[in-house]
């Protein structure tokens, strides 16, 4: 269980040397990230993730402020969850196999890929869409918490929608902001 620190600069990759990280289990003592490494990372911070991919347990963004921004390489994880009021832009093309959930603050997704291919689970919070991206695959489910979808173009949602909870009641609202028309086609 890692926290990012960013302590030894913006690398995100797995190189004994580097240490951005804080081992939540031993005292926070300076750690480097290891493959199936559950990550927590709740502060800003722009992060270049390795070129050769980096595979986490689970990623936690949990920032109350600011604006993370993973770029570069490929993230293949288990799960993201974004939580916080704080922004997280993520780019590269990801894979979450138990999917990525918004409860809070906003969350760009900077391509189609960025949040893999799994559910997208609105919880509280904004999903972003940038004008770059018009077609996204994932499934989309509405928590009771409500979600908030902002486009900066037409965009269109190609697989299912669902709603968590007793069916679409007032507490799963799905607000659309921005610019662009968004489709939800199934």
């Amino acid at each position: 269980n890692l926290l990012w620190t960013g302590s030894g600069g913006s690398d995100w990759n797995t190189t004994p040397a580097n240490t951005n990280w804080a081992d939540i289990d031993d005292s926070n003592n300076p750690a480097p990230f290891a493959t199936n490494d559950n990550v927590t990372i709740d502060t800003a911070a722009t992060i270049a993730v390795d070129a050769g991919c980096v595979s986490p347990g689970n990623v936690l963004v949990s920032a109350t402020t600011g604006t993370i921004s993973l770029s570069g390489g490929a993230i293949s994880g288990l799960s993201l969850a974004k939580s916080g009021r704080s922004t997280l832009s993520i780019d590269g093309t990801n894979s979450f196999s138990s999917g990525a959930s918004l409860e809070g603050g906003i969350l760009t997704m900077e391509n189609p890929d960025a949040l893999g291919s799994g559910i997208i689970s609105l919880n509280g919070g904004t999903l972003n869409i940038p004008a770059a991206v018009t077609l996204v695959a994932n499934t989309l489910s509405v928590g009771t918490s409500s979600g908030v979808i902002d486009t900066d173009d037409d965009v269109i949602f190609s697989d299912s929608f669902s709603t968590s909870g007793a069916g679409i009641e007032e507490s799963n609202q799905l607000t659309k902001t921005g610019a662009g028309v968004l489709t939800l086609t199934r």
